[in-house]
């Protein structure tokens, strides 16, 4: 007998709860849907390791900003399904997630 495995594969693990505002990416960012945003100065980057970076939402959309800022939207609450999430290390930052509520799952 042949199985086939679901793959669950949207980012919003469920549509209850999300929440999301406008803001500008920097200038020379390109970010892929999923991806972990801290905001500097007003503009969201991509979240690195730096010391002090602090979550400020996930990014809903790709957006490219290499030659200018762009518009995006963000997810600031919500649960989300942790294999669409882009950042260096997902798990060092889910203490911080959850505190500003964006929860994280992987099951299903």
């Amino acid at each position: 007998m042949k199985t086939t495995e679901f793959v669950y594969d949207a980012l919003p693990a469920s549509p209850i709860g999300l929440v999301t505002l406008p803001v500008t990416v920097a200038k020379g960012e390109t970010l892929l849907k999923g991806t972990l945003v801290t905001m500097t100065d007003g503009e969201v980057k991509a979240l690195d390791g730096a010391e002090g970076a602090e979550v400020y939402g996930i990014i809903a959309t790709d957006v490219d900003a290499v030659e200018e800022e762009q518009g995006a939207v963000v997810y600031v609450e919500g649960t989300f399904n942790k294999e669409q999430l882009i950042a260096e290390d997902v798990d060092a930052h889910l203490p911080a997630m959850r505190k500003i509520g964006l929860h994280v799952r992987s099951e299903y």
